[in-house]
Formats: structure tokens, sequence, C-alpha cells
């Protein structure tokens, strides 16, 4: 990462769209397991408990895992990508000598990639806990 960046609008963007794809994927892969785990929390007081992923798989097959996965499909695409370009964004700023320097007794991991990763979870959090509140309620 410490390579001589072209423009830092085109590492932002090139960012961005690594975190779309990143986001996208990480719902197509981890909607299945979300969906068991619902079903399995729904059934935690109940007696008669069955194995979640045979009894979504007997409701509609294959597709019953994927059932509701367009809205947390595009929420993990806008908040990845956004998580992603404020990473970026201010790594690139930050790439002075002053936050060059090591943090000490860190094992060489540099300020910049910590106020950068600072900056991308509190940008992720900003955005994303309204919604999560209100998926809660």
């Amino acid at each position: 990462h410490n390579e001589k960046r072209s423009s830092k609008t085109k590492e932002a963007f090139i960012t961005m769209v690594s975190g779309c794809a990143f986001g996208g994927t990480n719902t197509i892969v981890g909607h299945p397991f979300d969906t068991i785990k619902t079903k399995m929390q729904v059934q935690a007081g109940t007696k008669n408990r069955t194995l979640a992923n045979k009894e979504v798989y007997a409701e509609g097959g294959v597709p019953a895992f994927y059932r509701g996965w367009v809205p947390p499909f595009f929420g993990s695409v806008i908040f990845r990508s956004l998580q992603f370009t404020a990473y970026e964004v201010a790594y690139a700023n930050l790439d002075t000598d002053t936050f060059r320097n090591k943090i000490p007794f860190s094992g060489g991991i540099e300020w910049r990639v910590l106020l950068a990763g600072f900056a991308a979870g509190s940008t992720r959090a900003v955005f994303e806990s309204p919604f999560e509140y209100a998926k809660v309620k």
C-alpha cells in the first residue's frame, strides 16, 4: 500500500467498487447462515427443536435460504463501500512523515493505519446504526 498513487480519487473509486463487491459477496455467502441462525433462535424456547437447516430446506428448497436477502444485500453493499472508501480516503490523506511513524510496541503498525481504521469504523457506525436500531425495534 506504499506504492506511488496515480490519483486519490481513482484509488477511492477502486476501493468503493471493491467494497461493493465485498458487501454483495458477504450477503450472498452469509445469508443462508443468518436464515438458519434466525430459525434456531425462534425455536429456542420450544421442546421439539428440529434441525433448522432441514426445516428451511423442506419449506422451499435452496431458495428458501435466501428469503429476504434483498435489503441486507443492498445495505451491505452500501455500508461496506462507505467503510472501504472512508479507510482509503483517510489513509491517503494521512500520507505524511508524521503519520508514517510506527506505533511503539505494535509490531510495526503505522499511525495512519490506526487512524484510517478508526475513520472507517466510525463512518460505518454513523451510517449503519440508525438502520440497525430500526431493525431491532
